[in-house]
């Protein structure tokens, strides 16, 4: 996970900068700096689908898919997307990765093509403090500020 440091900086970055414009009442998390912490980040890597836990996979918010070029070891990319309006993450997750389920090999492709190896999932969990109606603003958001500054999966709004 630690190669993921720089694009976990430049998100928690971004979530700084877009809080700037909420009230100082609407409190925003940003990532965990704890890159190794299973409860904030999960390694989907090899593991059996039954048996894997989403952060926040029962709450609606943002949640990211952090994965390596296949051809490029050295590039690392993420996928942002959010829960909301009755969608939780696990839910999303689940629709992104379930295609590769039998194979655990689960693959995402950026908006020119090149194909990743999603490693790890994080989420953040809008719920708690009553929200879930930010969701998809901050997934905007984050989508427009990073793009140039971290490789992104995403294929809509990715202008870079």
């Amino acid at each position: 996970m630690l190669k993921y440091k720089t694009v976990v900086g430049e998100i928690n970055c971004a979530i700084a900068e877009f809080s700037k414009f909420l009230s100082d009442s609407v409190a925003l998390d940003c990532l965990s700096d704890e890159l190794g912490n299973e409860q904030n980040y999960v390694n989907i890597r090899n593991k059996e689908w039954e048996k894997t836990h989403w952060p926040n996979q029962e709450n609606a918010g943002v949640y990211f898919l952090f994965g390596i070029n296949k051809a490029n070891e050295a590039d690392v990319a993420v996928y942002i997307g959010k829960a909301s309006l009755g969608a939780k993450i696990g839910n999303r997750i689940y629709t992104h990765l379930n295609k590769d389920r039998a194979n655990g090999d689960y693959s995402f492709s950026d908006k020119d093509g090149n194909s990743f190896r999603v490693e790890f999932t994080s989420g953040l969990n809008f719920e708690k403090g009553k929200i879930v109606f930010l969701a998809p603003a901050l997934e905007e958001f984050l989508i427009t500020r990073l793009a140039g500054k971290v490789h992104l999966m995403n294929v809509s709004g990715n202008k870079a």
